[in-house]
């Protein structure tokens, strides 16, 4: 990753944190860079509706397509279940599971689709206070790609985390 795409991703984190140890909930957000320009886009209240999905997911594949996108960058607020929740219907996206983690997600798509995926797992102290671990990165994954059509790429649908206020990964 480029110097810029770590500023943005920086940038964006530090206010995804300030906004959530102010008690407030971060919205997805989306920036497209390409050469000379960045756009950024919101996507408050998603919920699990794949057709909402779809529709964000085509919304962002046309901009990228537009502008000729080098990078797509994207930044939610979710929660990841343990191993034992990951096959469980139970529990609600704003109640879930206990033993849950909350996160701040990072996935940062290149001109190849292909995903590089980092986490940043907080906690809720009794205090109020909210403690943010280091951001830790995965290896890059051709498994959650990007539909990047000019790129000759296929038209994979991105599963979009997405909630009314937080997501739930399974």
């Amino acid at each position: 990753m480029t110097d810029e795409v770590m500023e943005v991703i920086q940038s964006s984190l530090n206010k995804a944190r300030s906004v959530i140890k102010a008690g407030g909930t971060w919205s997805a957000l989306v920036h497209i860079m390409h050469p000379g320009e960045m756009v950024s886009v919101r996507f408050p209240g998603l919920s699990e509706d794949p057709r909402e999905k779809g529709r964000i997911v085509s919304l962002i594949s046309s901009r990228m397509k537009e502008v000729n996108a080098s990078v797509a960058i994207m930044i939610t607020d979710t929660w990841v279940p343990n191993e034992t929740q990951r096959t469980s219907v139970t529990g609600s996206l704003q109640h879930p599971l206990p033993g849950s983690a909350e996160v701040l997600t990072v996935a940062v798509w290149g001109p190849d689709g292909v995903a590089t995926c980092g986490i940043q797992v907080y906690r809720r102290c009794a205090n109020g206070k909210v403690e943010f671990e280091e951001l830790k990165w995965e290896e890059p994954s051709t498994e959650f790609r990007f539909a990047r059509g000019n790129m000759g790429q296929r038209d994979d649908v991105l599963d979009v985390p997405a909630a009314s206020k937080k997501a739930r990964i399974h």
